[in-house]
């Protein structure tokens, strides 16, 4: 009977232990992970309306991201105006990073009329919003002394949480440190990605160039120290502070900061700071049925 008893507690406690670590990921961020704003469609609940009957676009939002959104969620669809159909809208919205309070939009009164057939259309909802992230991960450098290699590694791949990166919709994904402790040279590349490839893309108004690459403000400083004239890409996508954002291609920065008067070894911030917009759109595709279809 004691046996049991003690097998019934161990599950309890297991039960628990991974319950709360369910909770926790979901409540600290699982760390760099691109992901960010999600938009779910909740109704029409189907795939098929009625023309000259009113229905609802209900949306979920849920801000995965470990920095607050702020920003409009608007939707339309692909039919032509004589229709009517979606009633072009807009809502603003603001999520705290992480928020388990998910927000509903309910827009109203959309109706279909003056059909002479079933036609097919996509609604659309496409969210704008803000997010500024800054990322804290810590690198080691150490004196010329071989016996502190075990202490500080001379090469080093920083990733996920307990390397201290976080989750936004764009974000340091990795971090490869490679230390050079006879001439004090430590060389850093910081990968960038995005959380959606397809249906996201960074935007913004103040800094675009003539082939649409949108960029945003980054800062990159080195404990104390402002490191941003020591860092470059293998292409121009960096300039002044400013990052303009590459779809079709992986999107790293280096930098080469010479370091000096270390006491043995020594774990330093890298303090990154990303501030842009983001864009993600989202669809569903629909039918219309003629009101006096046969098949209605």
């Amino acid at each position: 009977m004691k046996k049991i008893l003690f097998i019934l507690i161990v599950l309890v406690l297991i039960t628990g232990c991974a319950s709360t670590s369910q909770l926790s990921g979901r409540e600290e961020g699982r760390g760099g992970v691109p992901d960010g704003l999600t938009i779910e469609f909740l109704s029409p609940s189907g795939n098929e309306v009625r023309e000259d009957i009113f229905f609802p676009v209900k949306l979920k939002l849920e801000n995965n991201a470990e920095c607050i959104v702020d920003g409009t969620i608007c939707i339309r669809d692909t039919a032509g105006s004589s229709l009517s159909g979606i009633v072009d809208d807009c809502e603003n919205f603001n999520i705290q990073k992480l928020d388990k309070k998910v927000p509903y939009f309910t827009f109203e009164n959309n109706v279909y009329e003056n059909l002479e057939r079933d036609i097919d259309t996509t609604i659309l909802a496409k969210a704008i919003y803000e997010c500024n992230i800054n990322i804290n991960p810590f690198v080691c450098v150490r004196q010329d002394d071989d016996k502190l290699k075990d202490s500080c590694p001379d090469i080093q791949t920083i990733s996920g949480k307990v390397g201290g990166l976080k989750t936004a919709p764009v974000t340091v994904t990795t971090i490869k440190k490679k230390f050079d402790a006879s001439g004090g040279l430590l060389s850093l590349q910081i990968y960038l990605d995005e959380m959606d490839k397809k249906d996201g893309r960074v935007v913004s108004n103040n800094y675009v160039k003539d082939n649409n690459e949108y960029g945003f403000p980054i800062s990159i400083s080195f404990g104390e120290l402002d490191v941003m004239n020591d860092c470059y890409t293998y292409s121009d996508n960096l300039k002044n502070g400013i990052y303009y954002w590459k779809k079709d291609t992986e999107n790293i920065i280096n930098c080469e900061i010479l370091v000096s008067g270390i006491n043995e070894f020594e774990d330093i911030a890298v303090n990154i700071n990303l501030d842009y917009t983001y864009e993600l759109e989202k669809s569903k595709d629909i039918k219309v049925r003629y009101k006096y279809s046969e098949d209605v």
